[in-house]
């Protein structure tokens, strides 16, 4: 009876043994499985995190390539203030060159007004009884190394033509020195020659040449009266 007791006791003990080592293993495998099934569930979320992340900068993207457009469209159709600016340069730029043209046809307005009182005081003088330095300027003036627009700007070679002179006449000429001697041999008079100067638009040379002319009118003695 004692060693029977004692067989079921060591039964029992097995018994109990391998329900532990049962509930044991039971309970590493449901925890096993707990850990894979968060695993499972956690790289989910993180791809949905992953997923919005993208879908976050997308949106971004998008919002600044439709903000591109938008300002590329206002830089092509120019916003309201912008076309504003735009016509007050436009406006400026035209006020400026009409001041511009404004000034020059006063200025020329002004040089004909000279031009025409020194015709009337130099009115039967020729060229060459004009001081030397007055004829050297304007003959100067009136070379083709003077201006850098050689093709647009008229020369004394251009005079030499308004006067009728022929081609092989003008080749023998230097510069306009020898013109004024020619002119005045021919019997041309002050007012001639700034006559044709204007003509052929050298305004420029027919300015400086009525100021020396005046300064020059003003230095000469006055003539005495004939009775004295």
């Amino acid at each position: 009876a004692c060693c029977k007791s004692h067989s079921v006791k060591n039964v029992e003990a097995q018994a109990n043994t391998q329900e532990e080592k049962k509930e044991v293993q039971e309970n590493v495998v449901i925890f096993s499985e707990k850990e894979e099934f968060e695993k499972l569930t956690a790289t989910p979320a993180k791809a949905v995190k992953s997923e919005n992340d993208a879908s976050s900068e997308n949106e971004r993207l998008l919002s600044r390539s439709m903000d591109s457009d938008e300002e590329a469209a206002i830089d092509k159709q120019g916003s309201p203030e912008r076309c504003l600016l735009s016509l007050v340069h436009l406006a400026r730029d035209k006020s400026s060159t009409s001041n511009k043209s404004t000034g020059i046809q006063s200025r020329r307005k002004k040089i004909l007004d000279v031009y025409a009182n020194v015709c009337d005081v130099a009115e039967g003088l020729s060229p060459t009884e004009l001081p030397f330095d007055c004829l050297e300027k304007t003959s100067r003036m009136l070379s083709s190394t003077y201006n850098t627009e050689k093709a647009i700007v008229k020369t004394w070679r251009h005079l030499a033509e308004s006067f009728g002179l022929k081609r092989d006449e003008i080749g023998g000429m230097t510069d306009g020195m020898q013109l004024f001697d020619r002119i005045s041999t021919a019997g041309y008079s002050i007012p001639e020659l700034l006559t044709k100067l204007v003509q052929i638009e050298r305004l420029d040379a027919v300015e400086s040449l009525c100021a020396d002319i005046l300064e020059w009118a003003q230095a000469m003695p006055a003539p005495e009266p004939a009775g004295t």
